[in-house]
């Protein structure tokens, strides 16, 4: 004990016997502590599954989504669909469900329907006037043709064969209309169709690609809704009654087979509690209508935004089975390890309390728990589990060899204490470099991680002493009948000739094969596709999405400018992105003020009056057939008259309308991306987050945005963070070792480790990703340990030790490594797919570097000491540690 200070000893030692003396009192203090973090996680604890609160302030995407929410609101719908084969009564039921929610206090709006009578009636001042005044031309081309046909003293020579081609020619929409109409509007196909009957105008039908028809105005943004399946078989097999024309308005899928009622409410679907609360009255007030007394066939659900708080509930529920999976992992590698239950207990009562304060202390400091830190504690599990092991296992290697058990674990805590407080510092060490990185679930991950450590650490200090003599009350721990105090086993010359020769062989494998996986390390990918790691679907069952218009148009997003006059030139800039037609444009089509109120509408009355006068000729009466049906439609539409916003239907503006009723400063911007794919999103975020304009930029925000720049933080934090904790761990091994030798030779074997896991990845196909990221420090800082460990161990004992070394301080160390890698099996059972890659990669990386350890480390310590001597006189007992 030379080596040790007396006055650490001394204090191990009183406390040690403050422990025998009183353990039943030590262990209820620590328990009542352990009782009131419960306590106080119960009452404060919050899990937040949104990105949004885990980029940095000040972050594009979080500024723009601030201000649109400061602008126009919660955007989250609340959505009631009912779906059966009969269109009739899907609307009666949305109508009778409209009814009870507008009884809510949190109900703001409803809506059912979408009535596109105000844009038939003033179709053609959507117009430009270039494009009126080619319409008026060709119609009075039309018209003078008609007025030959009507004229009896006319005689047509042509064949029928030749009017059918006549006619198909002339009534050609783009030669009507020109084929950038569209875009030029800023509007989708479907749209652009929609409303004005333009199979009655006879300029339906074009050869010419690209050609568009008459102006029909936009439909509201679509409600974000999750992805869901098709309507099911039963219902979708059923023959769908035709839609009669007064239904058309509602908000009803092309077949009339699902209508959905949108509601907007006071509470946001973030708020767990309240979301539950309203989808648990939604669905009472389902049960109440009786969806069988309006069709038998009829099905009804509650969904939308508001459905959110199922998946937070999915993770809460996930992190329990993750959590008690990873025990009973741990457990089971315990027992195959101590083979009795007193140890059992002795490791897993200090473990517990050690996490359940970590939770207590995360409760006090951060309040909650996000999509990075949910599942820390059941990685402390195995993490925090090797802290116990070691010093139980000296305290039983002292107490075996009669010493008493006082003193057995005063000198434990003293000889083992400096390694675990090693092997805990670089551990932390690697976790606190996240608090370099932007990704606040990095950061937070990091700080929990660590104080989760030292808290498993303190545990096991405080609490295993009185845990042991409380149990030595009611069970003496035996004693071995012989104990072997001879020398330790030394090997021969000729057997360390083979294990040199043995050893030399798997280094150069080892180090073979991390060449190979750092020749390939670019074809460990990153995962894109966030498809890939969602939690299981909560969706309702019922695709509601072509109902509220998905089929025209994806859901939008907004468009922040500072006045009306800023948005009439993003319209004009949009428009000329459009007509560009570039190949890679994500720009589908955009709504804005000029969207509804269209400029310049007295220049265009002007030509369609001029319109009107060429329909009003009465003898236009005797035309018949498709060119009466032109007439009789262009004498309605020319009946026009100008408008301001005021008069737009309430449900169509509502998309540019602002929290204090102002009317055309925003807009919303629809794109082709794919939501899912974070690759994708970002694309689309350089090209649209924001659109330039003289006047100044203006922002574009977005969800997607969101998930976009958490991508770009993670893999930017991702790339600096792995030399920040190699430093790091450089430093804290300095300071342990002394040696820049006997660091740079662990720091080699770790470097390896990292190779072998970037070439699992490779080799199975893991991918790294949002969550799993958070995995490669804690596996390099773990995984150290190892090579700390038997560092140690094999300077103490020397090279004629080293097969002794490699079967008891290995074997320590592979129990280590296993119950670490146990903590996190618990994350392959977990339905989440995101989670489950935190699992799967930390798996991998702990195989990896326990590979790692016992392939090169034992190679590179010959190699480097190739004669230690040892303390042949007086060797310590495995797992003791010391300095070099």
């Amino acid at each position: 004990m030379s080596r040790i200070s007396d006055a650490v000893h001394t204090r191990a030692l009183q406390y040690a016997r403050l422990s025998e003396r009183r353990p039943w009192l030590l262990l209820g203090i620590y328990l009542l502590i352990s009782i009131g973090c419960v306590v106080v996680t119960r009452y404060f604890m919050e899990i937040r599954t949104d990105l949004e609160s885990l980029l940095p302030q000040g972050s594009p995407s979080v500024v723009a989504l601030e201000q649109s929410r400061a602008r126009t609101g919660s955007t989250d719908q609340y959505v009631i669909a009912a779906t059966s084969p009969d269109p009739a009564a899907n609307v009666q039921f949305i109508k009778d469900a409209t009814a009870e929610l507008k009884t809510w206090k949190e109900t703001q709006s409803v809506q059912i329907d979408r009535d596109p009578s105000f844009f038939a009636d003033h179709a053609l001042l959507y117009l430009p006037k270039q494009d009126l005044e080619k319409l008026r031309d060709k119609l009075a081309e039309e018209i003078k043709w008609q007025k030959k046909l009507i004229n009896p003293m006319f005689v047509d020579l042509r064949t029928e064969e030749e009017k059918v081609a006549d006619d198909h020619e002339r009534r050609k929409k783009c030669s009507w209309l020109d084929s950038t109409l569209s875009r030029r509007l800023g509007l989708d196909d479907d749209t652009f169709n929609n409303i004005v009957e333009a199979d009655a105008l006879g300029l339906v039908e074009c050869e010419a690609e690209g050609a568009e028809a008459v102006v029909a105005a936009p439909p509201e943004p679509a409600a974000e809704e999750p992805e869901e399946p098709d309507d099911p078989p039963a219902v979708a097999a059923l023959a769908p009654v035709p839609i009669p024309k007064e239904l058309k308005h509602y908000l009803l899928s092309p077949n009339g087979q699902v209508a959905v009622l949108m509601a907007s409410m006071s509470e946001p679907a973030t708020d767990v509690v309240k979301s539950r609360e309203l989808m648990e009255r939604g669905e009472l007030v389902l049960a109440k209508l009786d969806p069988k007394k309006y069709h038998p066939d009829m099905r009804v659900s509650v969904g939308g935004a508001y459905q959110n708080f199922k998946e937070v509930e999915s993770i809460s529920h996930d992190s329990t089975i993750a959590t008690l999976a990873s025990v009973i992992f741990v457990l089971v590698i315990l027992l195959s390890f101590f083979r009795n239950l007193r140890s059992l207990l002795l490791l897993v009562i200090p473990l517990s309390m050690g996490i359940v304060w970590s939770i207590g202390l995360t409760t006090v400091t951060f309040g909650h728990l996000n999509i990075s830190t949910l599942f820390v504690f059941s990685m402390l599990v195995g993490m925090g589990i090797d802290f116990g092991i070691h010093l139980y296992s000296r305290i039983l290697e002292e107490y075996r060899k009669g010493v008493p058990m006082v003193e057995s674990v005063a000198t434990a805590s003293v000889t083992s204490g400096r390694a675990m407080v090693s092997a805990a510092g670089t551990t932390i060490a690697s976790l606190m470099t996240l608090l370099m990185a932007h990704f606040v679930g990095f950061i937070e991950f990091g700080i929990i991680a660590s104080y989760g450590i030292a808290l498993c650490l303190a545990a096991a200090f405080l609490i295993m002493p009185p845990a042991i003599f409380a149990l030595e009350k009611l069970r003496v721990t035996p004693r071995p009948d012989t104990v072997d105090e001879g020398p330790l086993p030394q090997s021969s010359l000729e057997t360390l000739r083979k294990l040199r020769v043995g050893t030399m062989i798997m280094l150069v494998v080892g180090l073979g094969v991390a060449g190979l996986a750092a020749a390939n390390w670019e074809k460990a990918s990153f995962e894109h596709d966030f498809r890939n790691l969602r939690g299981p679907s909560t969706d309702t069952g019922i695709a509601y999405g072509s109902a509220v218009g998905r089929n025209r148009s994806s859901s939008g997003a907004l468009i922040l400018g500072k006045d009306v006059a800023q948005m009439r030139e993003v319209h004009k800039a949009l428009s000329d992105r459009l007509l560009a037609n570039e190949p890679d444009s994500y720009l589908a089509s955009y709504i804005t003020i000029e969207t509804y109120v269209p400029p310049a509408q007295a220049e265009r009355m002007e030509v369609i009056q001029e319109i009107q006068e060429l329909v009003a000729d009465r003898k236009l009466d005797r035309t018949k057939g498709e060119a009466r049906q032109l007439i009789e439609r262009m004498r309605v539409l020319s009946a026009t008259q100008p408008f301001t916003v005021d008069e737009v239907p309430l449900w169509a503006k509502r998309a540019i309308t602002e929290q204090d009723g102002s009317v055309g400063a925003i807009g919303v911007l629809y794109s082709t991306h794919k939501k899912w794919d974070a690759a994708d999103v970002q694309r689309f975020q350089d090209q649209l987050g924001v659109i330039k304009v003289s006047s100044g930029d203006v922002l574009v925000a977005s969800s997607g945005f969101i998930l976009s720049d958490v991508i770009r933080t993670v893999k930017h934090d991702a790339a600096t963070l792995v030399p920040w904790v190699f430093a790091a761990l450089i430093l804290v091994l300095l300071i342990d070792l002394r040696s820049l030798k006997a660091t740079l030779l662990c720091v080699t074997s770790m470097a390896v480790a990292l190779l072998f896991a970037i070439g699992g990845m490779v080799l199975f196909d893991i991918k790294l990703g949002l969550y799993n990221m958070i995995v490669l420090p804690m596996v390099l800082g773990t995984g150290i340990d190892g090579s700390i460990h038997i560092y140690h161990r094999y300077r103490e004992l020397g090279t004629r030790r080293l097969l002794h070394v490699l079967k008891t301080t290995g074997l320590s160390v592979a129990a280590s490594s296993m119950t670490t890698l146990g903590g996190f099996l618990g994350l392959l059972f977990v339905a989440h797919m995101g989670v489950n890659t935190i699992g799967t990669l930390a798996v991998a990386g702990i195989s990896a570097t326990l590979l790692a350890i016992f392939m090169v480390l034992p190679g590179l310590l010959l190699l480097f000491y190739p004669n230690e001597p040892g303390e042949v006189e007086a060797p310590p007992a495995d797992g003791e540690q010391t300095g070099a």
